[in-house]
């Protein structure tokens, strides 16, 4: 799909510095939400939340096996922008439509009963860097999202956001800020790593200022990644990879490996 605005990181503050009638109140969010100067430095020095680690526990009950052998199926870029969006607030759906919108995201309008209050969810897909933190050990900002799928479940203490290297159109190696197993984190679930970072633009792929992700890989760090096959066969992942089917944003109807 044609997105609405194509919209840089860097130009998301000055954007919402220019409508006047937000500012005051934008600025105040932004510094409310920054979640507390310990996690204002970059996710690699986080040391996770205590939900995070749950995720992280070894526990795979009933899971599905989608081929006799361990592989990576797919890998692709779902998303731009929207993970990690400061000052989203559900008591104040003005300015979190506000946000949401300068971050390129998509604002639904929710009519309850009287009493009851919808969560942030049932507005946006756009996630807080708190809610990102609680999933995913640490909160990340204006993020992409990448879903990659495995044949066999992962063992979650092994999933790391260093087990992965993304090669962009542009040539460049990207590793990602966080990777978890949310929100596939069902005991029956767990073959879909999510990983989120900086992957690519808005911009349409026969655009030459498009980025985007064509390749996705499984690379060696410190405690490899793996994955659980019947009767509790443990294989390394290393080495797995996939070409990824290019950007999501492209013009309307058109398929984007096209």
């Amino acid at each position: 799909m044609k997105p609405a605005i194509s919209l840089t990181r860097r130009d998301f503050l000055s954007r919402a510095a220019s409508k006047s009638k937000f500012l005051s109140i934008s600025v105040v969010a932004f510094g409310l939400t920054i979640l507390g100067a310990s996690w204002a430095s970059s996710a690699s020095n986080c040391d996770g939340t205590p939900t995070y680690q749950i995720l992280r526990e070894d526990v795979i009950i009933n899971a599905d096996i989608w081929d006799e052998e361990p592989k990576m199926l797919a890998a692709g870029l779902g998303f731009t922008y929207i993970i990690g969006v400061p000052g989203l607030d559900v008591n104040n759906p003005q300015l979190s439509e506000f946000l949401v919108r300068q971050a390129g995201g998509a604002w639904n309008t929710v009519m309850c009963q009287t009493g009851v209050i919808p969560t942030l969810n049932a507005y946006t897909s756009a996630q807080t860097p708190f809610a990102v933190a609680v999933a995913y050990g640490c909160p990340v900002f204006f993020a992409d999202g990448l879903p990659v799928e495995f044949s066999w479940p992962i063992r979650p203490s092994t999933l790391d956001a260093t087990d992965f290297l993304v090669t962009l159109n542009t040539g460049e190696k990207v590793v990602p800020e966080v990777a978890s197993i949310a929100p596939n984190f069902e005991f029956n679930e767990r073959s879909v790593a999510v990983l989120f970072g900086h992957f690519g633009n808005r911009f349409s792929p026969t655009d030459q200022r498009a980025v985007y992700p064509v390749e996705v890989e499984v690379v060696r760090d410190e405690t490899p990644l793996q994955l659980v096959g019947l009767h509790g066969r443990i294989v390394e992942a290393i080495g797995f990879k996939v070409r990824t089917s290019g950007t999501p944003y492209t013009d309307p109807d058109v398929p984007p490996e096209q």
